[in-house]
């Protein structure tokens, strides 16, 4: 397989786990590593094409993670952050 196969089949396979919900940065990274072929470099690469279409945002997977949270089920604000 090619790396332009496996970069193509890694970005599919991101889009795919964000479609099934909202993830970090860092969770993402963990499950595309989990696949086959995926190694560092092509995982962020991945990872930093999504960053630039803006599928891909910690500061607004925080925020809409601790607005979710609040509305579902209160917490105290020092359990939140």
């Amino acid at each position: 397989m090619t790396p332009d196969e496996v970069r193509s089949r890694t970005f599919n396979r991101a889009i795919k786990l964000l479609t099934v919900k909202a993830r970090s940065v860092a969770e993402l990274r963990e499950r595309l590593l989990q696949g086959k072929n995926a190694n560092q470099e092509i995982v962020e690469t991945v990872i930093a094409r999504l960053q630039e279409y803006g599928y891909l945002n910690d500061e607004h997977f925080a925020f809409s993670y601790a607005s979710l949270r609040v509305k579902q089920r209160p917490l105290g604000r020092r359990r939140l952050e």
